[in-house]
């Protein structure tokens, strides 16, 4: 009787603590395009990878991403935005799915506050710029600064998006560079953007280049549009103006925005 007792209670795993349980797939994707981002807000995240689900979804993921060691989260101010960054554990994980490390960032810390906006603008752009053309292959200037080192380029821009076609042959380079008003116009953005045009036209190899600059306020955009006009047109420079509204709100808007500069 007893032993009859005894095997109808339920059997207890004992779990070894040097074992994890696989994530589902779609988590290793998120955390990849964590780590290619450096540091994202949870909009885009769920932009990125969750745009059919509920946020409840991405929430999830988020969570298991915790509760395995993958990814740090700090909420913005206390009661804005998720910021999530991936951890050394996270990339280690990702290195043994066949992840090039040299893709992955693993900030020490989160971004400073002073580049919190700029850095989620460029987020923002790479991420509709993903959405408007699959053959786009994005480079953020965080990957462009570890990539080119060695040669020091004089100037790189924000992001760094080329089209491929099918022979993986570059068919057109766009350079989007983010201005927040911070710049003084005549001595520091204009001859910027002169650098850059010039780093570009070493890159492109002939191919179609463009600048956009995506900047605040219509005196500013006027300004700009008026300054930029001194360049040298071989490849041309045109201003557009960021979002009104910032973070999920302004998705769609910077979408057309992007979508009339690649034509």
């Amino acid at each position: 009787m007893t032993l009859a007792i005894a095997s109808r209670q339920p059997v207890r795993r004992r779990c070894d603590p040097r074992s994890s349980s696989p994530l589902p797939e779609r988590d290793y994707a998120a955390l990849e395009y964590i780590g290619r981002w450096y540091q994202v807000a949870q909009y885009q995240l769920e932009d990125a990878l969750f745009s059919q689900r509920s946020p409840t979804v991405a929430s999830r993921s988020v969570r298991r991403m915790v509760a395995a060691g993958y990814i740090a989260v700090e909420r913005w101010n206390r009661i804005g935005v998720n910021l999530i960054r991936l951890t050394s554990r996270g990339r280690n994980v990702l290195v043994d799915r066949g992840v090039a490390t040299s893709t992955l960032f693993v900030p020490e810390k989160p971004v400073a506050l002073k580049d919190l906006a700029h850095h989620l603008w460029i987020v923002d752009a790479g991420l509709m710029l993903s959405r408007l053309d699959a053959a786009l292959e994005l480079t953020p200037c965080w990957a462009l600064r570890r990539r080119l080192a060695a040669l020091r380029p004089a100037a790189i821009p924000d992001v760094l998006a080329i089209r491929v076609g099918e022979d993986r042959v570059p068919e057109g380079v766009l350079a989007v560079e983010v201005d927040l008003g911070g710049e003084r116009l005549k001595n520091v953005l204009v001859p910027k953007l002169g650098v850059l045009q010039e780093t570009l036209a070493g890159w492109c190899s002939g191919q179609p280049t463009a600048i956009v600059v995506l900047t605040v306020g219509a005196r500013r955009i006027a300004a700009l549009t008026a300054a930029v006009q001194s360049l040298p047109q071989t490849i041309p420079v045109v201003v557009y103006s960021l979002p009104r509204q910032s973070g999920r709100p302004g998705l769609a808007e910077l979408r057309k925005t992007l979508g009339e500069a690649l034509g």
